[in-house]
């Protein structure tokens, strides 16, 4: 498929204690990176209190993945996502920074559940970025009322936030895009052979018994 060279990469991911999402993650995620034979780390935080403030930790959870990973390519999973074909592109960076993106009435807008990135300084000044937007959320929820979403559920995600942050596309970094194989959501499968499921957790979990969903 690609003439470059394979690069050594770890999948990591991140799920928060006593809403589901380790169970979620251990029971689906890790067999399936087990079968493929690749490297990954689960990082367990605590729950910082609602399903939005512990999405907005993703971006900070992936910088120490660079910090704890050098000179390998880090490559970012949702805790529901399963991998079921082998992922080529893993070791075969597009970009500094790749995942998928979806056509919206507003643009591109990311879709970070896979995320492919090098591991240099140019990502960890994107990822900086991207901190300060969830930050900045998360200290003062009413600026989100100002962010598109295109949500069912009319809530801004971490996605919106990157989409802030890669309009336009920071200079510094190469952004690339990741074929839907590695972003498809496991009931509306629209390619023949897809690599990354999305099993949409958040779908029951997020309204479990004492859940918060802002």
């Amino acid at each position: 498929m690609t003439a470059s060279t394979p690069q050594p990469f770890v999948v990591v991911s991140y799920c928060t204690e006593g809403n589901g999402y380790r169970e979620e993650a251990e029971a689906r995620l890790l067999p399936s990176l087990r079968r493929f034979d690749c490297p990954h780390q689960l990082y367990i935080r605590p729950n910082w209190g609602s399903w939005r403030d512990n999405l907005f930790h993703k971006p900070a959870v992936i910088a120490d993945a660079l910090d704890d990973y050098p000179g390998q390519t880090i490559v970012w999973l949702d805790g529901d996502a399963e991998l079921v074909d082998d992922p080529v592109l893993f070791r075969h960076p597009p970009a500094d920074f790749a995942c998928h993106f979806r056509t919206i009435a507003t643009g591109r807008k990311p879709a970070p559940n896979t995320i492919v990135l090098r591991n240099n300084d140019a990502v960890r000044q994107l990822l900086a970025l991207w901190i300060a937007e969830c930050d900045e959320a998360r200290r003062d929820p009413d600026n989100l009322r100002a962010l598109p979403t295109h949500r069912r559920d009319g809530l801004v995600d971490d996605a919106a936030l990157l989409q802030r942050v890669l309009s336009p596309p920071p200079p510094f970094v190469s952004i690339g895009e990741l074929p839907l194989e590695y972003s498809s959501i496991f009931d509306n499968v629209a390619v023949e052979r897809p690599v990354v499921l999305q099993h949409q957790a958040s779908r029951r979990l997020r309204y479990g018994a004492g859940a918060d969903h802002r």
